[in-house]
């Protein structure tokens, strides 16, 4: 019996599946600051809610998805 599992990339934004630009897992090296610890950019639940839940805690959401999100609500 063959089971359909999606390998997660820490790597790939899990809402549009381009490159997130993660300095922390793409380096492997903690000490160095990656865009998302920019205190203007803000991950909030609604944003955090929208990763499948397979990918939570396993893939980072790109800046440029995260700005979208932060953007839109702004506007509302």
């Amino acid at each position: 019996m063959s089971q359909n599992i999606k390998q997660i990339n820490p790597l790939v934004c899990p809402l549009c599946g381009q490159p997130n630009a993660c300095l922390n897992l793409s380096t492997r090296d903690v000490t160095k600051s990656c865009w998302c610890n920019d205190p203007n950019i803000r991950f909030p639940e609604g944003l955090r809610a929208m990763v499948p839940p397979e990918a939570k805690m396993k893939a980072c959401i790109c800046k440029a998805c995260a700005l979208k999100y932060q953007e839109s609500q702004e506007k509302n």
